[in-house]
């Protein structure tokens, strides 16, 4: 996203919220000029801890927030979703503990031989 896509995105949430950007500026402690200078794509994308401080009084995640800034690649953040809501993964999650030790050390045994063949 380009900066003045992103100062535009930044000024969508804030007046979706009904916040001038002096109000802004008071729930989030990011000065006013610097608000109003991203909106208007005077400004660099904003360092992570100030999208923390806007995420908030934006009620937007701050996830969405680095994601929509370039800090995050989104398509990353969609397959640790997919890999995490894997019904297989979820069984297999489920049953290792009950494994026998012999079991998780031969499982960890395949793990470094895996890692190994890619370096």
């Amino acid at each position: 996203m380009k900066v003045e896509e992103f100062g535009e995105y930044i000024k969508k949430f804030r007046k979706q919220r009904n916040l001038t950007i002096r109000q802004l500026e008071l729930y989030s402690g990011v000065s006013n000029s610097y608000l109003s200078q991203l909106e208007n794509g005077k400004r660099g994308i904003p360092s992570a801890e100030i999208l923390k401080k806007l995420s908030g009084p934006l009620d937007v995640p701050q996830n969405e927030l680095m994601i929509a800034a370039g800090y995050i690649d989104d398509d990353g953040e969609k397959e640790l979703k997919a890999f995490i809501h894997d019904p297989e993964l979820r069984r297999w999650h489920r049953e290792l503990p009950q494994s026998p030790e012999e079991d998780l050390l031969k499982l960890r045994k395949m793990w470094e031989i895996m890692k190994g063949e890619k370096d």
